[in-house]
C-alpha cells in the first residue's frame, strides 16, 4: 500500500517566499509532509508541477452565490474551482432569505454540503430592526462572521443598519471574535442624489458614479472606524474603492484597532472611463472610481496596507443589465473564476510583486481574518491539502465563452493575461485539470469558523 494518496511535486509558494522544487505529500485529503524533490515518494496520485506554482488553496473571500437565486453554490463553485479557488466565504444576502436566524443558516449549510464542489464558509446578517437574539446560535453553529450594511439597497435583503442599532450591536458582536463586515456608503447622499438623477431624466450609467461620490464612502469609512475603536469589534471593510478609505483604516490600524481591508480587481483594473466601453456591465457597488484611483490601491496593496483580495462575485445574467435605466439594472459582476490569473497577471507578471503576495492576500490572510486558518490557507503538514496549481508560462485572453461561470459575460472580455490555472485539488483531489471540472455537487463542504482565530487576525 502506498503510504501517501497524493504528491504534488513544484515550485511551492508560501507566505514568505518559495520553496523551490518541493514535495507535498498528503494522506486522506490532509497534508502528511513536505520533502524536497529529490526525495523517492509513493503515492496513489503523482501531480508532476516541475516548473510550475504550487499555491496554498485560494480562498475568495467575498462571494454572493444566491443574491440572484439561479446561480446557486454549484454554479458560483464550479466556476470557483476552474479560476483555482478551493474555497469561498458567502455573502449573507440570499435572495429569499438573508441569513438573520439559526434556522436559515442551518437550511444553507445543508444546501452547501448537497450542491458545494469547493468548500463553503457563512457569514450571517442581522434583520433591519437589529433583532439579535439569534447569533448565540449561528455562531455556535459556525458562522465566519457578520456582514452589515449601512446603505440600503433592499430593506429585507439588503437593509441599512442605523448608527443606533450598530451602536448597541457591536459591542455585545466583539465578545465572540469574528469578524463584522460593511458595506460602507452612505446611505443619504446616495438616495438624495439619486432622487434628484431621476427627476432630472438622468439614467445613463455615468450616473452610478455620480450619485455615489467618494464622499460616500469616506464618510462610512470613518464612522465605522470609530465604532470600532469604541467597541473592539474585529472590522472588515468589504470593496473598499478608493486610496484615501485605506489611508484612514491604515491609521486606525496602527492606534490598535482591530481592522482588515479588502478590496477587488475591478477597483485595481477598471476604472469610469471604461463605463463608456461596458456600459451598464459596468454598474458594481461601490462604482468604478475616476482615474488614478485604482494606481492609488496599488500603491496601498503593494505597501502591504490592504490585506485580502477578493471577487466579490455578484452573478447577474446580461438579462438584469440590460435597462436603458441604470437605476433598474442589478449591481455586480461575476468574478470568481478570473480572481486569480487577473491578480497574478498584473501583480506579479507586470508589477514585479512575488508570489508570495498572492499566498497572503488570497490565502493566508482570508483564511486567518475568517477563523479558517486551523486548516486552510498554508501548505504545511496538518492542513487540509487545497492546492492551487498555476503555469507562469501560459499566456490567454480572457473570453467568456470559454469561462465555467453561468452568467456568461465577464468585464474583462479580451483581456490578455499571464498566468495560467492548471490545476486545482481540494483536500487531496484533483477537481480541476487546467480545461475539465472534475469535482461534483457534494464534493464541497461547510467550513465552521474558529472564533479565537477570527479574533486573533
Amino acid at each position: 500500500m502506498n503510504p501517501y494518496t497524493l504528491v504534488v511535486r513544484g515550485n511551492v509558494v508560501t507566505a514568505e517566499g518559495i520553496l523551490d522544487d518541493m514535495q507535498i505529500a498528503a494522506r486522506d485529503g490532509v497534508i502528511a509532509s513536505l520533502h524536497t524533490g529529490n526525495e523517492r515518494l509513493a503515492a496513489e496520485e503523482i501531480i508532476d508541477a516541475r516548473g510550475k506554482l504550487v499555491f496554498p488553496g485560494i480562498i475568495d473571500a467575498h462571494v454572493h452565490c444566491y443574491s440572484y437565486s439561479h446561480e446557486g453554490v454549484t454554479n458560483a463553485t464550479r466556476s470557483a474551482v476552474a479560476g483555482g479557488v478551493t474555497s469561498i466565504v458567502d455573502m449573507p444576502f440570499d435572495a429569499v432569505d438573508p441569513v438573520t436566524t439559526d434556522s436559515i443558516l442551518r437550511r444553507k449549510i445543508i444546501a452547501v454540503n448537497k450542491e458545494a464542489i469547493i468548500d463553503v464558509a457563512l457569514l450571517g446578517t442581522i434583520p433591519k430592526t437589529g433583532e439579535a437574539t439569534e447569533l448565540p446560535a449561528m455562531v455556535a453553529d459556525g458562522i465566519c462572521g457578520l456582514k452589515l450594511s449601512v446603505t440600503e439597497s433592499d430593506p429585507k435583503r439588503f437593509p441599512r443598519i442605523n448608527d443606533a442599532i450598530l451602536h448597541n450591536i457591536l459591542p455585545q458582536y466583539a465578545a465572540y471574535g469574528l469578524p463584522v463586515g460593511f458595506h460602507a456608503e452612505n446611505d443619504e447622499i446616495i438616495r438624495h442624489n439619486t432622487e434628484v438623477a431621476k427627476a432630472a431624466g438622468r439614467r445613463g450609467i455615468e450616473q452610478h458614479g455620480a450619485t455615489r461620490p467618494p464622499l460616500s464612502e469616506y464618510l462610512e469609512i470613518a464612522k465605522l472606524l470609530e465604532f470600532a475603536a469604541y467597541s473592539g469589534v474585529p472590522l472588515h471593510l468589504n470593496h473598499v474603492s478608493l486610496p484615501r478609505s485605506i489611508a484612514m483604516a491604515t491609521r486606525y490600524k496602527k492606534a490598535g484597532c482591530n481592522i482588515t481591508t479588502e478590496t477587488c480587481p475591478h477597483y485595481l483594473l477598471l476604472d469610469e472611463g471604461d463605463m463608456v466601453r461596458l456600459g451598464m456591465r459596468s454598474k458594481i457597488n461601490p462604482p468604478l472610481r475616476e482615474n488614478g484611483a485604482g494606481e492609488g490601491l496599488w500603491k496601498c496593496l503593494l505597501a502591504g496596507e490592504i490585506d485580502i483580495l477578493a471577487s466579490d462575485h455578484a452573478p447577474w445574467p446580461l438579462s438584469r443589465k440590460a435597462s436603458d435605466d441604470v437605476f433598474a439594472n442589478a449591481s455586480g459582476s461575476p468574478s470568481v473564476e478570473t480572481l486569480l490569473p487577473l491578480m497574478f497577471s498584473e501583480a506579479v507578471a507586470r508589477r514585479g510583486a512575488h508570489p508570495s503576495f498572492l499566498a497572503r492576500h488570497m490565502a493566508e490572510n482570508p483564511a486567518r481574518r475568517f477563523g479558517l486558518a486551523s486548516r486552510k490557507g498554508r501548505l504545511f503538514p496538518g492542513m487540509d491539502a487545497d492546492i492551487t496549481i498555476l503555469d507562469p508560462a501560459i499566456s490567454w485572453v480572457i473570453h467568456a465563452d470559454e469561462l465555467f461561470a453561468a452568467a456568461g459575460w465577464t468585464p474583462f472580455e479580451g483581456v490578455a493575461v499571464q498566468g495560467k490555472v492548471v490545476a486545482t485539488i481540494v483536500r487531496g483531489r484533483l477537481l480541476y485539470n487546467g480545461r475539465d471540472v472534475l469535482g461534483h455537487p457534494g464534493d464541497g463542504r461547510f467550513l465552521p469558523a474558529d472564533r479565537q482565530q477570527g479574533r486573533d487576525a
